[in-house]
């Protein structure tokens, strides 16, 4: 396996985190992969404000340039904040407007002691919190241990940290957003280049497989049926995915979201009554099915 570019950098002494006892290794992972899930949630819930707020101010300025009305009233984000990013403003509570302060973010400890309310006017805070921070912290820990150097562990941490961002957000709002998978997909061809996982031939071929086989059935589906089947950012998390598995196992990645995809679809319609053709999100199960096929491909699992 080809590191050369971990070994010329030479930028960091790992012996000393080697010499760390084992236990001490995982219980410092595990804390880091807890304030990667809180970071996580911070993501999931502005990703939307900040494209609504994008969308709002392009339809102001068309309807400036047109001379038409100016926007509707009821369209517009529900905190009001015109200038949020992922940084700025600091977290608040979304009923009271609480700045929360460093003890009400301590992943799962807060939540717990805060007895899952706000300190100030205790409006119910979502189990959603500390779930995902949970997911965070033993998914970090796990590919820790299963990948023996620390380079493949540090970019299949990245992986897992971005999949379960696309899965969380996507099942939410349906929103697969290009600021997620373009990072992935980077991610990917360069692990490629350095031949972490796969080598830099397989990881293109991956990558173009990805994208286009799903583009080509969103095509098909849309020429047919005259709507759109298939979610536009769909092609880009695939693309990301094969990058670090070939074409081969993209393959079967596709065949397992689709088993998936069914499964809930089936079990939505048994135990929750709902209309068995209405629209899913399909990101979720391809970020389910990568990530356990990739861990597959790396003989982890």
């Amino acid at each position: 396996m080809n590191n050369n570019l971990f070994n010329s950098l030479n930028i960091l002494d790992l012996s000393v985190w080697y010499d760390l006892p084992l236990s001490l290794q995982y219980i410092v992972v595990l804390i880091f992969g807890l304030c990667a899930g809180s970071f996580i949630n911070v993501v999931i819930y502005r990703l939307p404000l900040i494209f609504e707020n994008e969308l709002k101010e392009y339809i102001e300025e068309q309807t400036k340039q047109e001379g038409g009305p100016c926007i509707p009233q009821e369209f517009g984000i529900k905190d009001k904040k015109q200038n949020i990013s992922l940084s700025k403003p600091s977290s608040a509570c979304g009923n009271c407007g609480y700045m929360l302060r460093w003890y009400d973010n301590i992943p799962i400890l807060s939540w717990i002691f805060l007895k899952a309310k706000c300190r100030i006017c205790h409006s119910k805070i979502s189990i959603q919190y500390p779930v995902v921070e949970l997911i965070s912290g033993i998914g970090t820990l796990f590919c820790y241990i299963a990948f023996n150097y620390i380079g493949q562990s540090f970019f299949a941490i990245l992986l897992f940290w971005l999949l379960l961002t696309i899965t969380i957000l996507d099942a939410k709002t349906q929103l697969l957003p290009n600021e997620l998978s373009q990072p992935l997909i980077f991610l990917g061809l360069f692990c490629g280049w350095q031949n972490i996982f796969i080598d830099a031939n397989t990881a293109i071929a991956g990558f173009l497989f990805g994208f286009f086989i799903l583009w080509i059935v969103a095509f098909l589906f849309k020429l047919i049926r005259g709507y759109e089947g298939l979610g536009s950012g769909d092609p880009y998390l695939l693309s990301g995915i094969g990058a670090f598995i070939g074409i081969d196992y993209t393959l079967y990645t596709i065949f397992f979201a689709s088993i998936l995809g069914i499964f809930f679809v089936i079990c939505r319609k048994i135990f929750m009554s709902k209309d068995i053709y209405g629209a899913i999100a399909f990101g979720p199960f391809i970020s389910i099915s990568g990530f356990l096929v990739f861990l597959y491909v790396n003989h982890v699992i």
